[in-house]
């Protein structure tokens, strides 16, 4: 008691931390938003609007339209 605690710092991103969802959402936002000239724009909108944590939840008309939001 007669000394200072020591002081830890993480340096990796743990999971299953309460964090987590947000660290997941940024990444994949991120990912879309820099590298967007790579995919089709509505691929990008997709991973902009439709994401939870690490779930995508859209709905689309057909089985082409789902084929092209998520590849």
């Amino acid at each position: 008691m007669d000394k200072p605690p020591d002081i830890y710092q993480m340096t990796v991103h743990l999971f299953d931390g309460v964090w987590s969802p947000s660290c997941a959402n940024y990444a994949l936002h991120r990912t879309a938003q820099d590298h967007q000239e790579c995919f089709d724009p509505e691929v990008v909108r997709t991973v902009m609007d439709n994401f939870y944590f690490d779930d995508c939840l859209k709905s689309v008309a057909t089985e082409d339209a789902a084929v092209l939001s998520y590849f």
